[in-house]
């Protein structure tokens, strides 16, 4: 164990870690979309602070609460999965919801530029006069 100092000096680089994936969808919205396609049994990207379901996946080790560390080694195909996940995973949710048959709602920004765009939505090319 390090001293003191070390610790301190530890746990300040800890305190201004900034996770950029870290986003969620306020619960009005959610429970909105719960009662329609719901009801949820599973969060697959979440933390103990922001998880909409009683029963949560997170990406690290250590949150408190949490069912499994790493959605993506889990089963989707026996639960109704609620997946926010960080942007850059969205294609790989994309796959792992095909390949399990996994029934899910996505939550998505809307970012037509992005990679996984293409996957969700058909593009329409516009017609153009010459």
């Amino acid at each position: 164990m390090g001293s003191e100092r070390e610790q301190n000096t530890h746990a300040d680089k800890l305190s201004r870690h900034t996770d950029h994936d870290d986003w969620a969808i306020h619960s009005d919205i959610f429970d909105e979309i719960n009662s329609l396609w719901g009801p949820y049994t599973i969060d697959r990207f979440a933390t103990h602070y922001n998880t909409q379901c009683e029963r949560f996946n997170s990406k690290i080790y250590g949150i408190p609460g949490t069912e499994a560390v790493d959605a993506f080694s889990q089963n989707w195909n026996t639960e109704t999965n609620w997946l926010v996940p960080p942007p850059s995973l969205i294609s790989m949710v994309v796959r792992k919801v095909e390949n399990d048959k996994a029934n899910s709602t996505l939550v998505i920004p809307e970012w037509k530029s992005a990679p996984f765009w293409p996957l969700l939505f058909r593009i329409e090319q516009s017609h153009q006069i010459y």
